[in-house]
């Protein structure tokens, strides 16, 4: 008989220690599990936390992409409009410099032997009771002088040889519906006007073409020895067009010598309704400014926007010629 087993407080050594390996097995497998718990937390607040900057990444990507994707896009369409209208002034320039280089060759020729077979200044052209001149109202084109113009011989030799503009200029005009008019003056106060439109009746007695701006500028370029076509301002044009820009440029003979200027009105309806008609995305719109910051075209929905009115836009010129 065990001499200890009658003390009941006694627990036998091989169970104490079975029991003290079983707590502790315990305590480790609850470690385990705590530690498993507090990792699998961690690692899911991480998880979460590096899903949101995966996320905030992945969007602000999205939208850098998108942003660039718009701006690619406006760029593009901003560079295919501004070259067509780059174009459209292109080709009135090349009309302008060919009016400009037949008239010089017109006049590089012996004034003194331009023929009088098909148009005749001497009888041609009719002085008014104002003291002006004027031409018949058949002729190709409208030829206004002011009352201190006189049929010199130069002016005659002049009038003479310019008269063959006739087989060149009209051409234009009626093939180009944006071109308003073509017109030559000089210094005499000569005004060559196609096409004809009764200039005579419409000026008066005393006007001079050479101290209109688009001679003057004209007049300026080949003084810098430019001798090129040179823009006005957009200006409404007194004959209902809209706006209007008037293109001029110098007449230089082979010698050098400055004869006058040759002008053109162009009327920006094609190019103002074609920025118009421009939409970027869903509710964008283009406008167009001239180097003044003028308003050339806008749609409504624009001009509702800045709060300006239409009338405010127009500079309210009238035709540069007359």
């Amino acid at each position: 008989m065990n001499p200890e087993s009658g003390n009941p407080n006694k627990i036998d050594l091989p169970k104490r220690r079975q029991l003290r390996r079983s707590s502790l097995w315990l305590r480790i497998t609850l470690s385990m599990t705590i530690t498993a718990v507090l990792a699998t937390i961690t690692v899911g607040y991480f998880a979460q936390i590096r899903n949101n900057k995966t996320q905030n990444f992945l969007g602000e990507q999205l939208q850098k992409a998108e942003i660039e994707k718009a701006e690619n896009h406006i760029s593009a369409l901003v560079s295919k409009e501004a070259q067509i209208i780059n174009n459209f002034f292109i080709d009135i320039e090349s009309k302008v410099n060919g009016t400009s280089s037949f008239a010089a060759n017109l006049l590089s020729r012996d004034l003194t032997s331009a023929g009088t077979k098909y148009w005749d200044a001497n009888v041609e052209l009719v002085r008014l009771p104002s003291g002006s001149w004027d031409n018949s109202n058949s002729d190709p084109s409208s030829i206004f002088a002011p009352s201190t113009f006189n049929l010199t011989n130069e002016n005659i030799s002049n009038a003479n040889a310019l008269s063959r503009l006739d087989f060149f200029v009209p051409d234009i005009v009626e093939d180009n519906p944006n071109i308003l008019a073509v017109y030559y003056g000089n210094h005499a106060g000569y005004l060559s006007y196609y096409p004809n439109i009764d200039l005579a009746a419409l000026v008066p007695p005393n006007f001079d073409p050479s101290k209109r701006p688009w001679f003057l500028q004209a007049e300026e370029s080949f003084s810098n020895n430019l001798n090129q076509v040179v823009w006005s301002a957009p200006y409404t044009d007194a004959a209902q067009h809209g706006l209007v820009v008037t293109g001029s440029i110098p007449i230089i003979d082979n010698n050098g010598i400055f004869h006058g200027v040759i002008g053109a009105d162009i009327k920006l309806e094609t190019i103002t309704n074609q920025v118009i008609d421009i939409q970027v995305g869903e509710t964008g719109y283009a406008f167009l400014s001239d180097a003044a910051n003028n308003i050339i075209a806008m749609p409504d929905i624009g001009y509702s926007n800045f709060k300006i009115l239409r009338e405010e836009t127009s500079e309210g010129e009238e035709s540069q010629p007359a």
